[in-house]
């Protein structure tokens, strides 16, 4: 507290007082700040005015870092076709450790159906998104950033990213063959920090090109883990033409992928290098798709539905 503060002035002593003592601008103390500061005394003063300055700091060094974030997400982007094969010696080290489920080779098999089924699952999630989506938005393009209108509805009421969690399931359902929970935290974590950045960059640029729309989307919809009660019909109807022209590529990795991990798990165990007759009749067919559709895409219209 502060106390009186006594002033001498030709012998007499004036008191004044500080709840009526003036601010060095003229006026009135008034308002929480004010009153706080005159109960905490000097002390309090210099907490107020240091705190107010590192408060200051962090959110330079936070908008510092949120440009670093941007720099970051802008070189992901466009490389963010290659950089998920950096797990892939995560990959080749767990196998050194492969044995079927309860060694058994049908259970090897059931296992080889669920991961199969799950990877499926996240490409439908990303089938479900591109066939609804209009031209121009929802694409594969690496070198900068491109939205001819904000997608609000179908699976962007659910969440804002759909595509990127349709990739992080398809990858998780190749991951869980290792049967390694180690490995699927790695793969979350990569997922986290790699796609992190990818994202801030572009709802950055979303934001600067549509707004406050954008603004009240973001404000209810969440970024990637589905809100189910959001879901908003879209205008768009579904086409398959679309998805075959975008999508052809994906599902021919799934395929082959969980070919190659079917054989280097029965030369683990078997010593033995054999792709199973099943596969390879699914790999052969998965091949047989995959070219027939890139030659349609590349040198026909015929995927090319209007206005997509």
């Amino acid at each position: 507290m502060w106390g009186r503060m006594r002033k001498r002035a030709f012998g007499a002593t004036t008191h004044i007082s500080p709840r009526t003592a003036s601010p060095p601008g003229g006026g009135r103390r008034t308002g929480p700040e004010w009153k706080s500061r005159r109960r905490a005394g000097p002390r309090g003063l210099w907490k107020f005015f240091v705190g107010r300055r590192m408060s200051l700091e962090l959110e330079s060094r936070g908008a510092m870092l949120k440009e670093d974030m941007v720099r970051q997400g802008d070189w992901l982007f466009r490389w963010r076709g290659y950089l998920p094969l950096a797990i892939v010696p995560v990959v080749l080290y767990e196998f050194r450790h492969y044995r079927f489920p309860m060694n058994s080779e049908f259970w090897a098999g059931v296992l080889e159906i669920v991961c199969l089924a799950v990877s499926l699952s996240g490409l439908a999630i990303r089938a479900l998104t591109v066939g609804h989506a209009p031209a121009g938005t929802s694409g594969r393009i690496t070198k900068n950033q491109k939205a001819s209108q904000l997608n609000t509805t179908g699976m962007y009421s659910l969440c804002r990213n759909p595509l990127y969690l349709g990739n992080f399931v398809m990858v998780s359902g190749l991951l869980l063959f290792l049967q390694s929970p180690l490995t699927l935290a790695l793969l979350a974590m990569f997922f986290w920090i790699y796609y992190e950045r990818i994202i801030l960059r572009e709802e950055e640029f979303l934001r600067e090109k549509f707004g406050d729309e954008y603004l009240r989307w973001t404000e209810r919809t969440p970024v990637i883990f589905p809100r189910f009660s959001n879901w908003e019909k879209t205008s768009f109807p579904f086409s398959a033409r679309t998805v075959l022209r975008r999508e052809y590529s994906g599902f021919f990795c799934v395929i082959a992928v969980m070919t190659l991990f079917q054989a280097i798990g029965d030369w683990t165990v078997k010593k033995e290098f054999v792709i199973d007759t099943g596969w390879a009749v699914i790999f052969s067919l998965s091949l047989i798709v995959y070219l027939t559709l890139r030659t349609l895409k590349k040198k026909t219209r015929i995927l090319h539905a209007p206005g997509r």
